[in-house]
């Protein structure tokens, strides 16, 4: 390590020696699976299975879920066509017969969220949130009107999402960092916004986040949880080949599940991890500053998951212990030289600290040689079971029970 300064030495051991992370997204090879029909050959933990929700191809994109307040509807966005497909009737097997175009015409739908029969959601190239419902039933919206006007969120950048959480009385907003690290610490980016449920009295509730992309009520709380992306190329000071020879980046740094309270700051980019700051940062001179400054995660994913969307369960249908856990679904980046994440996973919550305490693979999509899906959010649905999403290819997956 030549040339490398002496605080960048112990920057490295810190990050090298910091906890061990949570289970890994692999499961074994020869795992017994349970499997419905046209399912890929996903590896499932036993004593679950995984069916198919629509057929094959159904969709053009599928990126984030939300069931209708009735649980009659489920939507799914489209970012890449401005659509929010609406999804009913399911038969006796839990295939969906009907799809109809909820929202059409729209720029980057992404982030979604129901209240008070209204569907709201953001479409970050413009920097604003809408909302609809339907009327007359005809599964296709009628009634559409903006509430946080365009350009009043910071708009486009290397991460144009918004993920959205409205309550009775406030809508919660996420703005992500435009590049993979931008140091300004007054930036419009990298914060969580709120404002009143009209779309206004704008004002910041958390900083010094990266990507956040779905945020979501605790069961029974008004804690606000959500998952924040770990930045790329942590090892690229050290000497690293990004992308041929990178096996600190490869492991570094793990991505987080924060609980996030008003005023928090959460370490991006100086602070990554339980408080390990990035080399890049490490001679500033509130580096120290930061570091005490920075509320540190609840939980631990690994580095280059791009976890997504996720669920908290409220039914008692894996286990009645469990009501409150969470499933995530983990998309997998780029910066990582094999494929990880590509994932469904279940964080489970200690039921007397509040606080999560273990975690464990339940759908492993990583196939021998490439993914084999690329989960992007999961949502209950009204019998319990969970529906996941994947956009590469875009399809859409139930999680039971094994039979």
């Amino acid at each position: 390590m030549s040339g490398i300064s002496d605080r960048m030495k112990i920057t490295f051991l810190l990050a090298l020696f910091a906890p061990t992370l949570p289970a890994l997204a692999q499961l074994p090879p020869d795992v017994k699976s349970d499997l419905g029909p046209d399912v890929p050959a996903f590896r499932v933990r036993p004593g679950y299975r995984v069916t198919r929700v629509i057929p094959n191809k159904a969709l053009k994109v599928a990126r984030f879920i939300q069931f209708s307040e009735d649980g009659q509807t489920l939507f799914v966005s489209d970012l890449e066509n401005g659509v929010i497909y609406a999804l009913r009737d399911p038969d006796e097997n839990g295939m969906y017969k009907t799809i109809t175009n909820f929202v059409k015409n729209k720029r980057s739908v992404q982030g979604m969220d129901v209240r008070d029969g209204w569907l709201y959601f953001s479409q970050a190239s413009e920097g604003s949130v809408s909302r609809a419902r339907d009327t007359n039933n005809d599964g296709m919206a009628d009634d559409i009107e903006e509430v946080v006007p365009k350009g009043t969120l910071p708009q486009g950048g290397g991460h144009p999402y918004v993920g959205l959480l409205v309550t009775d009385t406030q809508i919660f907003a996420t703005s992500s960092d435009p590049t993979n690290m931008t140091e300004d610490l007054n930036s419009e980016w990298k914060r969580i916004y709120v404002f009143d449920r009209d779309g206004k009295n704008k004002r910041t509730f958390g900083t010094g986040v990266r990507n956040v992309e779905k945020l979501r009520h605790r069961p029974g709380t008004q804690e606000i949880w959500g998952f924040d992306h770990g930045s790329d190329n942590f090892g690229r000071t050290y000497g690293e080949q990004i992308g041929s020879n990178q096996p600190i980046t490869d492991l570094n740094p793990p991505e987080e599940f924060n609980k996030f309270v008003e005023g928090g700051f959460y370490g991006h980019p100086f602070i990554m991890g339980n408080g390990v700051p990035r080399p890049e940062f490490a001679k500033r001179r509130d580096i120290i500053e930061l570091a005490n400054k920075t509320k540190q995660p609840d939980w631990l994913v690994g580095a280059h998951w791009s976890v997504l969307g996720f669920t908290f369960i409220t039914s008692d249908q894996f286990g009645a212990d469990h009501n409150g856990d969470v499933f995530f679904a983990s998309h997998g980046s780029w910066n990582s030289m094999k494929p990880v994440g590509a994932c469904v996973q279940r964080i489970m919550f200690d039921q007397v600290t509040g606080k999560p305490c273990g975690s464990m693979t339940i759908v492993d999509c990583v196939g021998p040689d490439r993914r084999l899906a690329r989960p992007v959010d999961c949502a209950e649905a009204p019998d319990g079971t969970i529906i996941f999403s994947s956009d590469e290819p875009p399809a859409l997956f139930r999680i039971s029970k094994s039979k």
